[in-house]
């Protein structure tokens, strides 16, 4: 975890190592569904990022934060050796960042509130 944004998924995500192409098969989605367990994203190899919630705007919230904490991390590389939150300090941080209470959603008039 390099940024508090990423504490959020601070043991809440997991790693799918298989790719067999295109998910074509319902069996596929099992395998991905299998990897991601009680977790809210699963990173699949050569594919991209899955995320999960309570409602579709929470599975689409976590996206839109999973997306962006994979881009911090590869701009974090480019520009040098990326420093990593403590454990404690991201567990901790995972407290207030890691609900769906945190997550900040569009509202009804177009802005946006406080999940």
């Amino acid at each position: 975890m390099i940024s508090q944004e990423a504490a959020a998924f601070h043991d809440s995500h997991s790693v799918f190592q298989g790719y067999n192409g295109i998910a074509a098969d319902v069996s596929e989605g099992e395998l991905i569904s299998n990897a991601l367990g009680g977790n809210k994203m699963v990173i699949c190899r050569n594919h991209g990022v899955f995320t999960v919630g309570g409602t579709v705007e929470e599975a689409v919230s976590w996206y839109v934060r999973a997306e962006r904490v994979c881009e911090q991390v590869l701009l974090a590389s480019v520009a040098g050796t990326p420093v990593e939150i403590e454990p404690e300090m991201a567990a901790r941080t995972t407290k207030q960042e890691g609900s769906a209470r945190g997550l900040v959603r569009p509202s009804a008039t177009g802005g946006q509130d406080a999940g």
